[in-house]
């Protein structure tokens, strides 16, 4: 089954994210499990990185690049903005779709296309796009993040928020593929 592992400062923690074919789903669809994204969140992993490295798995993306590459987008940008899930998702968007050639307005365009409907999606399941809206708490004010980490709203809302990315990115990846 492929995997990813979940990395804290450098260094594999014992926290695994384990993927397995979701029956009912395309056939190469694969599922990611709640408890095993709120241990990568206790272990010191953000929603960025889990939702990013698990998009880039399904196209083969190193998953230690993309964990150093989404850590500075986890708690909406550790400041209560757009949502760590919805930037990992993006990112994981833009490796599939995102346009690298000047001039290239068909990729362009393909792509702002993918990122709005994740963006519609995500919306209509969990209410917002912004991190303070969706867990009630701005990481920018002084004492909020502590106070949000105290009443365990990052172990509870956010793994499922994290796992609502990661499903919306699958869905949408792998019927193109």
């Amino acid at each position: 089954m492929p995997h990813f592992l979940c990395y804290n400062q450098n260094k594999v923690t014992q926290a695994r994210i384990q993927f397995e074919v979701e029956k009912g789903w395309i056939s190469m669809a694969r599922k990611i499990d709640i408890g095993e994204i709120t241990r990568c969140f206790m272990g010191g992993l953000d929603c960025s990185q889990v939702v990013f490295a698990y998009g880039g798995e399904m196209m083969d993306f190193d998953e230690e690049e993309a964990m150093r590459i989404a850590a500075a987008f986890g708690g909406g940008l550790f400041q209560g903005k757009t949502c760590g899930c919805v930037t990992g998702a993006l990112m994981a968007l833009g490796l599939k779709y995102g346009h690298c050639e000047l001039g290239d307005e068909e990729a362009k365009a393909t792509m702002l296309a993918k990122k709005a409907a994740f963006e519609q999606k995500f919306a209509e399941e969990n209410g917002s796009l912004i991190c303070r809206e969706l867990v009630g708490y701005d990481f920018s004010k002084e004492g909020e993040l502590k106070q949000a980490m105290n009443e365990g709203i990052l172990l509870d809302l956010c793994p499922k928020l994290a796992l609502s990315a990661c499903k919306i990115i699958a869905e949408m990846i792998e019927e193109d593929d």
